[in-house]
């Protein structure tokens, strides 16, 4: 599994999210969450499409 694509209900923002993977040197869970302009912005985004 490369990740995954998680959306929010009305299709205004997503998050991807990068499980572990030694390979490609990725420590712990990354995620991109978008339109984002800040880190705050980012957290709102997550905490209302991860419910």
């Amino acid at each position: 599994m490369l990740g995954a694509i998680l959306l929010s209900d009305d299709f205004d923002s997503f998050i991807i999210t990068l499980p572990e993977n030694q390979e490609l040197e990725i420590s712990m869970e990354k995620r991109i969450s978008a339109p984002a302009s800040s880190y705050e912005e980012a957290k709102t985004i997550e905490e209302n499409t991860i419910r």
